[in-house]
């Protein structure tokens, strides 16, 4: 049974428990505004992944291991908040729903974070500075899961139809995309417009961060009337139990760990990309805009082929797979490229990038509602976003830990850090850490994931689930 109001329709009910097989449950608006979403999360994850590590090496004279080390410390904030947050999120119960007031809460804070990133200051010493940093790569995290948690989860629970999940989760992905392009190509040229050096990272990040809050709000106007479910009893499970319930679920562990590599992957060359345009192919910022474009359109082309195979020709994990060893074989071609490469050869590769990237994205993210669902059926526990703050977790610090990394692996390699616009003749060691970082590296995460998935069951057992209900009822 539904019961309406001004904010929302309440669910009491599985919207697919009632042996029927529910036709497009949302309108476009609602659809879209959704999945609008996508790109602000995008581009606040893009913030620490594209520009945190270059900020702190280049423009805050941050040392490169300590540059990482900064932001794996903001990651392991993630590990502790996102099933916090996960968890009040299904224990919630209000007039707007359970998941709505958290994204009006990470409205308040991540646009805000995002401009105090790129308006870091140069304090009196690196010390200082770094604890600056610390303090806005915190906030970022926290502003960034307060949305995205419970955002994560409304698209299992705006509809219970198995298409139109899908359906959401390509436009969702486009939206992604759109978050990207607007940090690779947009940005840049505002930095550049701007001045360049840290008074452009400045004024451009306020632009951005404006664009951000626009685009929360959005996402939280144009779900009000969308449905939502209300919580499970308070009694009828604890934390021990959802520990229990997702530990078991074999599916699910194949799809997080496919993920985390999934992600590893992207973040290594997403994070390492503009060093090696700097060092390597003697380029500057403006060569993300290849790679802003060049992925957008081939993310764009490529959108509605991996729909429609994913919703008419084979399963969902068969075109993760396909897609993710698709993508790695063409992070290998980095080794190929040389600074006289032509401009059009960087637009081509990065437009393969994206339309591999967008199958393996429109195939795992369709893939967390389905778990979703048929968790949901097993156990009779609403505790979605449980699997959603597990979700938000692992793509936080996998598409984080790529910079990471590589900020260990240049300081151990002797990468020179500077302060301003300056650029330093920096050791072959470390030149080629990075062109490891854009090739072989997220090459062997993807052929790892794709493997991972071999286990995962989750299509088969949701379509048996739904014909024998169809069956009883």
């Amino acid at each position: 049974m539904a019961e309406k109001n001004g904010f929302g329709v309440r669910m009491s009910e599985n919207l697919t428990s009632q042996g029927r097989s529910p036709a497009y449950e949302l309108d476009r608006f609602q659809q879209l505004g959704w999945a609008a979403g996508a790109m602000g999360t995008g581009m606040m994850i893009g913030a620490v992944s594209s520009y945190s590590l270059f900020i702190m090496t280049n423009l805050l004279g941050i040392g490169a291991a300590l540059a990482g080390a900064l932001i794996g410390v903001s990651k392991f904030f993630d590990v502790i908040i996102d099933p916090i947050i996960g968890r009040i999120s299904d224990r919630a119960d209000t007039r707007w729903g359970r998941r709505r007031p958290f994204l009006l809460a990470g409205l308040c804070i991540a646009p805000f974070a995002f401009i105090a990133l790129f308006n870091a200051p140069l304090l009196g010493d690196e010390t200082m500075t770094a604890a600056y940093v610390l303090g806005v790569l915190l906030l970022i995290a926290l502003g960034t899961s307060l949305f995205m948690v419970p955002y994560m989860t409304m698209a299992a629970e705006m509809t219970g139809n198995y298409n139109e999940r899908t359906i959401l989760m390509s436009q969702r992905v486009f939206f992604n995309v759109m978050g990207l392009l607007t940090m690779t190509v947009i940005l840049p040229q505002l930095i550049v417009r701007f001045g360049g050096g840290a008074p452009g990272y400045g004024r451009g990040g306020i632009v951005i961060a404006i664009l951000i809050a626009v685009i929360f709000f959005t996402t939280f106007w144009s779900t009000r009337r969308a449905k939502f479910l209300v919580k499970s009893a308070d009694e009828s499970y604890t934390l021990k139990d959802q520990l229990r319930f997702i530990l078991s679920n074999r599916s699910f562990g194949c799809f997080i760990g496919a993920k985390i590599l999934s992600f590893l992957a992207q973040s290594s060359l997403q994070g390492t990309l503009l060093l090696y345009a700097i060092y390597v192919l003697g380029r500057d910022e403006r060569f993300l805009a290849p790679f802003g474009l060049g992925y957008s359109a081939g993310s764009v082309v490529a959108l509605p082929l991996w729909a429609w195979l994913t919703t008419r020709v084979m399963a969902k994990r068969t075109a993760y797979m396909i897609s993710t060893i698709g993508l790695g074989c063409v992070f290998l071609t980095w080794l190929l490229a040389t600074p006289a490469e032509p401009t059009w050869v960087a637009f081509a590769r990065f437009f393969v990038v994206g339309v591999f990237s967008t199958g393996s994205m429109t195939a795992g993210t369709a893939m967390l509602p389905d778990i979703m669902e048929l968790d949901r059926r097993t156990t009779g526990v609403r505790q979605e976003g449980f699997y959603a703050a597990a979700y938000t977790l692992v793509e936080n610090v996998g598409s984080t830990i790529g910079p990471v990394l590589l900020g260990l692996a240049l300081g151990a390699t002797g990468f020179i850090s500077t302060r301003g616009k300056e650029l330093a003749d920096q050791p072959e060691a470390a030149i080629t850490a990075i062109t490891m970082c854009v090739s072989i590296v997220p090459m062997t995460f993807c052929v790892l994931g794709a493997l991972t998935m071999l286990g995962y069951t989750v299509d088969k057992e949701l379509r048996a689930a739904t014909e024998a209900q169809s069956g009883n009822a």
